[in-house]
């Protein structure tokens, strides 16, 4: 039995996957900051755009996988957006737990929050949303990548960043 080392095309479920993996996150991020002020909700879901945007603009464009159907749908999106890049730029840079901060601070911002504002206003369903946060953004995010996404991916291969810092 042959296993499967790459996918050029990743399948429709794992984009589904991965997709319902992260609009989830966004919105509990959305639900618990909403519980707030709806004041804060709005620019957290502008925050979570500006973040989804460079990627397609800085890292996607330069990847093996845009124009084609890479394990987040987002090589395709990108493709109808942006112009290619050079492959070879795609890992130039080291990324380090210094450059995650931006992409960390989307689910942490609404769990430090929901966390301060539990005190105040104890409720079951905000305690289920913390905890369902904290699980899809932390365990569920390290199955997703490592059995579904990272484990397929030719870019892996060609070098990618993440995969270095998340494998050390």
């Amino acid at each position: 039995m042959t296993m499967l080392r790459h996918h050029d095309n990743y399948p429709v479920w794992i984009v589904v996957i991965t997709n319902m993996h992260s609009i989830i996150i966004y919105a509990l991020g959305v639900y618990i900051l909403s519980r707030i002020t709806w004041h804060l909700a709005i620019p957290y879901v502008a925050y979570v755009f500006v973040l989804e945007f460079r990627l397609l603009k800085l890292h996607c464009t330069k990847c093996y996988y845009w124009n084609k159907r890479c394990a987040f749908g987002k090589g395709r999106l990108s493709a109808l957006l942006f112009k290619s890049g050079k492959q070879s730029q795609f890992c130039k840079d080291t990324f380090t737990w210094k450059q995650m901060i931006p992409d960390l601070l989307v689910p942490a911002i609404p769990f430090i929050s929901g966390i301060v504002m539990l005190p105040f206003n104890p409720d079951t369903l905000l305690i289920v949303s913390l905890l369902l946060l904290l699980v899809l953004s932390t365990t569920v995010s390290g199955i997703v990548r490592k059995e579904l996404t990272c484990k397929f991916c030719h870019q892996k291969d060609a070098g990618c960043p993440a995969w270095a810092l998340f494998n050390k």
